[in-house]
């Protein structure tokens, strides 16, 4: 069952609706009025409260509420990761940098540590004013998707082994 379609008058501020673009021909598409690229923070030692162990996407989550937008530090997303900019990493001492992107223990920060704020991906102990986070699975990631790949490539060499020997048998009989 599809939820209610919004009116077409209505108005949703921090969004602009594209007309005659839908999805599923029944979905609006809209975009930002405006680009935010303003990091929110959190005092770290916030981080252990049951505010950042909450699902910060569910409803009526304490964490969102929570975060201050910091004019002095912002974000951006680059080719192989994300770049966050710090005016002035004094200011970021004692602030965890939480980022609208998933957290993932493969996260890693060219300055400060990763950490998971709500399942969003926290930035702790920035040093520098420039700071690049990319995504690097460790090796047991690596040895699992490998271990995987070359599991589902036995697979099908056994299932065509076994396609061969029905054929044979069928040809002989």
């Amino acid at each position: 069952m599809r939820p209610e379609r919004q009116p077409a008058d209505a108005e949703c501020p921090p969004w602009r609706r594209l007309p005659g673009v839908q999805v599923d021909e029944w979905l609006d598409v809209g975009v930002a009025r405006e680009s935010d690229d303003l990091a929110r923070s959190i005092p770290v030692e916030r981080l252990s409260d049951p505010i950042a162990r909450e699902p910060a996407l569910s409803e009526g989550s304490p964490l969102l509420p929570a975060l201050v937008p910091q004019p002095w530090a912002s974000w951006t997303v680059t080719p192989d990761g994300l770049a966050v900019s710090v005016d002035d990493p004094a200011l970021a001492r004692g602030q965890a940098l939480v980022l609208p992107v998933a957290y993932d223990p493969a996260w890693r920060a060219s300055s400060g540590r990763t950490s998971n704020a709500g399942g969003l991906m926290a930035i702790v102990g920035i040093e520098e004013p420039r700071v690049t986070v990319a995504f690097v699975p460790d090796r047991a990631a690596v040895l699992r998707a490998a271990g995987m790949t070359i599991a589902q490539l036995l697979a099908v060499l056994g299932l065509l082994r076994l396609a061969y020997a029905d054929q044979r048998f069928t040809s002989i009989s």
